[in-house]
């Protein structure tokens, strides 16, 4: 899987347009380490790592859930003609929800789980 750079925190500019999943786990690595976060994901074991997907699967379904919904919304929206004000706060949600940190940190997680041979 690729990821767009903008997909990467602030901290990871070395990549210019994409890079591959391991390039993406080096540089979060990188990163965390330089930001002092403590939970180093390369550091977990399988099952810490397990448990880390099956917390964050929710809010990840969730999400696409919303995703999904304001979508509706905003065609709905699109189809009886809705101007202004009410066509921008669909926009701004969907921006919300993509942007949400939890869904970057599933899909690191579920790649290294896939790296690591368990999913």
């Amino acid at each position: 899987m690729l990821y767009y750079c903008s997909d990467l925190p602030a901290g990871c500019n070395d990549y210019r347009a994409l890079c591959n999943a391991s390039e993406a786990i080096k540089c979060l690595q990188t990163y965390n380490s330089t930001t002092g976060e403590n939970d180093d994901l390369a550091q977990l074991t399988d099952k810490q790592l397990l448990e880390e997907a099956r917390k964050l699967k929710p809010a990840y379904t969730l999400n696409s859930f919303l995703i999904g919904f304001v979508i509706g919304i905003l065609l709905f929206g699109i189809f009886y003609s809705a101007k202004g004000l009410f066509m921008l706060i669909p926009v701004f949600l969907i921006k919300a929800f993509v942007n949400d940190p939890r869904n970057k940190r599933y899909k690191v997680v579920k790649e290294m789980l896939k790296a690591r041979g368990l999913a």
